[in-house]
């Protein structure tokens, strides 16, 4: 179904969607011994999933770190966050949170490295990602209000097309061509979550373009609430479906790990 150099441009842009915009820790004001954000630093990075929370056979993506962030990629994706917060009607500011950039409510980020799985022998050119972020806020209140958006009735549709223009425009910058993301597909996932704490899940699928092929693509967005903890999981498969399995004993774990930190924010 997949070539194998598409599989390398598609990897080469790693986690194209709300995760790729996160550019790392809020800058603090002071070395780390002495920072007042230090402590919600070291939670926030305390949450992220490792390669030994994976299945055998998953290994850190090293391909992607080197894509770097062009203008034309920062230019498309200041466009695809003007054309979610047209969808969903809200501000650009508060677009961009939503798809993983910084606030001023903010006081720590931090993100995993991308996670890439094992090569199927049945399925050649079937691949898949997965990747975890997290920030800290300064209020519970900051995170209810912004976990708010998640419930908005057009949240799924509007945030569906937003993935596939982000991976559409990762495949663009790799290849060098323009091409158009096919009809998108978005359907909540109910996920069971630890007391006090606010899950939003949806499962995307879509193609992307890359000349004369159409290339399927599967992604599944998770967002988790807890006190002061705005928590993401991103996975995604191309050429085949999502591995259940994989990413269900993922989340759960990554579910617990923000149920705790929460409880360790609001002491």
């Amino acid at each position: 179904m997949l070539v194998g150099g598409l599989v390398l441009i598609v990897v080469g842009v790693g986690l194209a969607v709300g995760l790729s915009r996160r550019p790392g820790p809020a800058p603090a004001a002071a070395p780390a011994t002495t920072s007042p954000l230090a402590p919600d630093q070291r939670m926030a990075k305390a949450l992220m999933l490792t390669q030994s929370d994976l299945p055998l056979g998953w290994r850190v993506d090293t391909v992607g770190d080197q894509a770097g962030s062009s203008p034309k990629l920062r230019s498309g994706e200041a466009g695809i966050t003007r054309t979610f917060a047209s969808c969903m009607d809200i501000t650009d500011g508060q677009a961009g949170v939503v798809l993983g950039g910084q606030a001023g409510d903010q006081t720590a980020q931090a993100s995993s490295p991308v996670f890439v799985g094992p090569a199927s022998a049945s399925q050649p050119g079937f691949f898949t990602e997965l990747q975890t972020a997290a920030t800290i806020v300064r209020t519970h209140r900051d995170e209810q209000s912004n976990f708010a958006l998640f419930s908005r009735p057009r949240y799924l549709g509007c945030a569906a097309r937003a993935v596939a223009s982000e991976l559409q425009l990762g495949e663009d910058e790799a290849s060098g061509t323009n091409g158009r993301p096919g009809p998108t597909s978005a359907a909540p996932v109910a996920l069971p979550a630890p007391t006090g704490e606010q899950v939003s899940a949806l499962l995307v699928t879509f193609s992307i373009s890359d000349q004369a092929n159409s290339v399927p693509v599967e992604v599944e967005l998770v967002a988790l609430g807890s006190d002061r903890i705005e928590a993401d999981l991103e996975a995604f498969a191309i050429g085949g479906r999502i591995p259940t399995g994989v990413v269900s004993a993922s989340v759960a774990r990554f579910e617990e790990r923000v149920a705790v930190g929460g409880r360790i924010a609001q002491a």
